[in-house]
């Protein structure tokens, strides 16, 4: 027989990154685990739940990166958008030639 844990509220903050009203939020539109009543006043998560949901995630991710790296997306190829790019390399000219950037 398989022992189930449960965790707490800290526990779960810990593990999801999420903050308190996060993790409530997002358990009641069924985005997260469900918590289950352990008392009038006491919640908690069943630890399996939670790994399961983080390894949907990684998951998530690692589909979303093999579709990048396929060359179905185009990844940026430069860190700005073009035309930052270009005010950017405007002003790296002008320092260059000594003068000061404009205004």
């Amino acid at each position: 027989m398989r022992i189930m844990k449960v965790l707490r509220l800290p526990e779960v903050i810990t593990i999801s990154g999420y903050q308190r009203s996060s993790v409530l939020a997002k358990a009641r539109t069924g985005e997260f685990p469900a918590p289950i009543r352990l008392g009038p006043n006491s919640i908690g998560w069943i630890e399996s739940e939670i790994l399961d949901w983080l390894r949907e995630r990684m998951a998530a991710r690692d589909a979303s990166a093999k579709t990048v790296n396929s060359g179905m997306i185009e990844p940026a190829s430069a860190p700005f958008p073009k035309k930052r790019r270009q005010e950017v390399d405007r002003a790296d000219e002008a320092a260059a030639a000594g003068r000061q950037r404009p205004a």
